[in-house]
């Protein structure tokens, strides 16, 4: 008789369990997995969210999207869910990061010259991600003297990233 009863209790529960209504006072939302962090010039893949009001999945909306993937930085989208005129959003941060190195180059020109005459400096080409770069000229070629001269070429963007070049310039004598 108390098997019976068990029973009888564990099926009273199940049904009554059933039978509760669902909360539709409240809109669970997560964000969907996904890649949030990706290099500059790259396309970001939105994995989106999900909303549920009990059981039920309920639409989700992209309210905002900020994401530029030209320009480092954290960006933001939001998602709306609706649901019996109650609304919730989420955010999901996206990081555009410039994590490629600065290319530096130099530009063609005459590195030997005759002790006596001019030299001029043709400078370094610079490929960045960011168009604000500064370029500092460290070194000094003395062209009343014979002799190698170094001239080093720091380049740094606004990001923080550098890069250094070097030049050699040779001041010859016309009897050598």
């Amino acid at each position: 008789m108390l098997h019976k009863l068990s029973l009888l209790l564990v099926a009273l529960t199940v049904t009554l369990r059933a039978c509760l209504p669902e909360d539709t006072t409240v809109i669970e939302m997560e964000i969907n997995p996904g890649v949030d962090t990706i290099l500059i010039g790259e396309t970001h893949d939105d994995a989106g969210a999900t909303a549920q009001v009990g059981e039920r999945t309920i639409s989700v909306t992209v309210l905002e999207n900020t994401v530029d993937s030209d320009t480092p930085g954290v960006y933001e989208i939001v998602y709306r869910a609706r649901y019996n005129g109650i609304t919730t959003t989420i955010v999901r941060k996206v990081e555009v990061v410039d994590e490629r190195p600065l290319s530096l180059a130099l530009r063609p020109g005459v590195d030997t010259v005759l002790v006596g005459t001019s030299w001029t400096d043709a400078g370094v080409d610079v490929l960045s991600n960011d168009e604000n770069v500064s370029i500092e000229t460290v070194g000094h070629v003395d062209t009343d003297a014979v002799g190698v001269y170094v001239i080093t070429y720091i380049v740094t963007d606004a990001l923080g990233n550098e890069d250094r070049l070097t030049r050699k310039v040779h001041v010859i004598d016309n009897a050598e």
